[in-house]
């Protein structure tokens, strides 16, 4: 089969349809069962899934296929894409997925330079329509032109994160009650996202409620007014014949049990090359906490509103604690930093380019409920009115990914025309260190952390050095001694380099001849690209950087990934988030691959001499 009309069908297959006044929400906990720890999984299934780059440059698509495995559950499930260089959030949406269900999109430069998803996929979305949309700008610098904004968009990462799950019938903390005597009603939002003959009904009646904020998670929700289903647990319905419940399963949401694993495919058409991978899944280690967010452009408060255990107030009235199942939760006004540890949303507990003093005005962009949940919305434990719940899921969350070296191969030879790309995503930097485009020189570089200092407990002093900040180890894997600024982006430096040629020759960064310029290997941008060879194989024009001198056209390197110069004396347990006395650095949460191409000239005319290889990254903890 001619290889052009072979991409394109397997583009039009895997990815649908070819290349072409403000309120928060509640983060829920179970009141027993609940997770305490969220880790790579190792079955290739999970809660989080991380895409670690997608392009639409030089003629690559990108291609998406989510999968739910739970043949019993919908699923709630967050797509969001993020920027190359600084993880700004460039495309997010909500897919509603029945039992076993599979969403397939495509990814391309669009007319307008910018990426546009294109899907011809049945399952329910929020927005109603998502394909044809282009990627939108406004988080993107107001001083870029359109062309550099659009540029923004064509790489980056994904993020895909299981909000809530989606039963069938009424459950309890998802387990059903046993001893149901009666009927068993079914959940309208289930009905809604069910495939029939092919295509999910989507009723907009029930899928406009979840424009909702949750209220709480109540066991005694009947479906129907009067209703005693399953012990009165519930589902869709009213608190009683009078009052409309919000409550979490009054939207149709449960608790989410993960079980969804992604693949990817990058695709180029006119080189005839496919570069293809599954994405990094994160799993909970119990029942997750439900962190539906509703996808809209509603702003988040800044203020709390809290309510304990065992209570929960909406709208004036308290439902007892005999129908509530939550260890704590936070509703009607809540803050931003109950949610998120982003730095340029919250408004405490940022320091500044210095990292010693705590940042004025903000937040530094005002957050709406789109923007949640993220990597870092707490998805263990219990979190109440916790402005530091956030903190702790993403220290655990970045311990859980970083790494002190990365090794892989590389190919560079000439009589094959070779080239390679390594790509280095760090999915979770942007809870620990982000650039805000609106700042002034006067006062900074662009730069801003997350402090964690004891979980946030740090107290900032005016005077800069002064106090207790201690930025080794208030700021664990991103601080300003191992950051700087190129540009817009932020930077950080690997440590020392050791490459081996395929025979053996071998070349170390470390001493040089005077005078000489010594090489420095930088990872600017949240997904960066080292380039090995004349040029990109992937086409990166974002945050690329050169790869270092290498003993040989073909072979193997290691990279240190330690951030040396963010601790030097302690270490880090990813499961409790604590900072421990060790000898060891902290490493860099870096996920990613080694995408190699080849050309073979000895083809047939007419037939295509290209060749994809892709290598996940080996790495040392």
């Amino acid at each position: 089969m001619n290889k052009r009309i072979l991409s394109l069908s397997i583009a039009a297959i895997i990815g649908g349809v070819g290349v072409a006044g403000g309120a928060s929400a509640a983060v829920l906990a179970p009141a027993g069962n609940g997770a305490t720890g969220l880790a790579q999984s190792t079955d290739g299934t999970g809660h989080i899934l991380l895409v670690p780059y997608f392009t639409t440059q030089s003629g690559n698509a990108t291609l998406l296929n989510i999968v739910n495995t739970d043949q019993k559950n919908g699923k709630a499930v967050k797509v969001r894409f993020r920027g190359a260089s600084n993880s700004d959030d460039v495309f997010d949406f909500q897919v509603f997925l029945s039992p076993g269900d599979v969403w397939t999109a495509n990814v391309s430069q669009g007319s307008d330079g910018r990426s546009v998803l294109t899907t011809s996929d049945k399952s329910c979305t929020r927005p109603a329509v998502v394909s044809g949309t282009s990627f939108p700008t406004g988080r993107l610098p107001s001083t870029y032109t359109d062309a550099q904004k659009a540029n923004e968009t064509r790489e980056g990462y994904i993020e895909i994160l299981n909000m809530a799950d989606i039963p069938k019938g009424q459950t309890k903390d998802q387990y059903v009650v046993a001893g149901n005597a009666g009927a068993v009603g079914t959940n309208p939002l289930f009905t809604a996202i069910k495939h029939v003959s092919g295509v999910a009904p989507c009723t907009e009646t029930v899928m406009a409620t979840l424009a909702t904020d949750p209220s709480g998670y109540s066991n005694s929700v009947p479906y129907l007014a009067g209703g005693t289903f399953d012990n009165g647990s519930g589902i869709n319905g009213v608190n009683d014949t009078a009052v409309v419940s919000t409550s979490a399963q009054a939207l149709g949401l449960t608790f989410p049990t993960g079980g969804l694993f992604a693949d990817w495919t990058i695709i180029n058409v006119p080189n005839t090359t496919t570069y293809s991978g599954s994405a990094t899944a994160l799993k909970a280690d119990g029942v997750a906490n439900l962190v539906f967010f509703p996808q809209t452009a509603n702003p988040l408060t800044t203020t709390v509103t809290t309510n304990a255990a065992g209570s929960i107030t909406n709208n004036g009235s308290t439902t007892t604690a005999a129908t509530v199942n939550v260890a704590a939760s936070i509703n009607a006004a809540s803050t931003v930093d109950v949610v998120t540890a982003d730095p340029l949303l919250r408004t405490t507990l940022v320091g500044d380019y210095t990292g010693l003093k705590q940042v004025a005005n903000t937040p530094l962009v005002a957050a709406a409920y789109y923007d949640q949940p993220d990597l870092s919305t707490p998805y263990t434990g219990a979190v109440g009115a916790s402005t530091t719940a956030a903190l702790t899921q993403a220290l655990k969350l970045t311990g859980s990914i970083a790494v002190s070296s990365v090794s892989n191969e590389y190919l560079t030879n000439p009589l094959i025309n070779a080239s390679t790309d390594w790509v280095f995503s760090s999915p979770t930097r942007r809870y620990n260190t982000a650039f805000n485009y609106a700042y002034s020189a006067s006062t900074g570089d662009g730069r801003v952390f997350t402090n964690y200092g004891t979980l946030g407990n740090t107290t900032y002093t005016s005077a800069a050095g002064g106090g207790t900040i201690a930025l080794n180890t208030d700021y664990p894997f991103f601080s300003p001694l191992n950051t700087s600024v190129s540009g817009k982006q932020i930077c950080v430096t690997s440590d020392t380099q050791n490459g081996f040629g395929q025979e053996e020759q071998t070349t170390t960064t470390g001493f040089v001849v005077s005078p000489g310029t010594p090489y420095v290997l930088s990872f600017c941008g949240e997904t960066s690209i080292v380039v090995f060879g004349s040029s990109s194989v992937l086409g990166a024009a974002v945050a690329s950087n050169k790869a270092p001198p290498l003993p040989a056209t073909d072979g193997w390197l290691r990279i240190g990934t330690t951030g040396k110069a963010a601790i030097v004396t302690n270490g880090f347990n990813a499961t409790t988030a604590a900072l421990t006395a060790a000898t060891t650095n902290y490493g860099l949460p870096v996920i990613g691959y080694s995408a190699e191409k080849a050309v073979n000239g000895a083809v047939s005319a007419g037939v295509s001499g290209n060749f994809g290889l892709l290598y996940g990254h080996r790495v040392n903890k």
